[in-house]
């Protein structure tokens, strides 16, 4: 027997999926102000949130489909592991348009 996965689409209102993915729209809101493509440090330290609070936001947003996640080699000279450059797709920009927070600044 094997199984398949399903997904189901349920329609909700903007401003209820706005006040359940409040921590999410932040994400996306300092992705949008930091030019639309930042390394993950990068995104944590300008929407002034932890590592371990927000991984589970920004992997919700790429599921959904509101950001692309990539693996980028460490410039040369550099130290550290694979950095993980978040952008945001044009989904996620119409989202912050749509909630208007595309002409806000932090």
């Amino acid at each position: 027997m094997t199984t398949t996965p399903t997904t189901t689409t349920i329609e909700i209102p903007l401003e209820e999926f706005a006040r359940h993915n409040t921590s999410m729209l932040e994400l996306l809101h300092a992705l949008y102000l930091g030019g639309g493509s930042l390394h993950t440090t990068a995104l944590y330290t300008r929407a002034h949130k932890s590592n371990n609070y927000s991984r589970p936001w920004l992997l919700k947003a790429e599921r959904m489909g509101f950001i692309t996640r990539k693996e980028v080699p460490t410039p040369k000279g550099k130290r550290g592991n694979v950095r993980i450059v978040n952008t945001l797709t044009p989904k996620g920009r119409k989202l912050l348009s749509s909630l208007g927070l595309t002409t806000t600044v932090r």
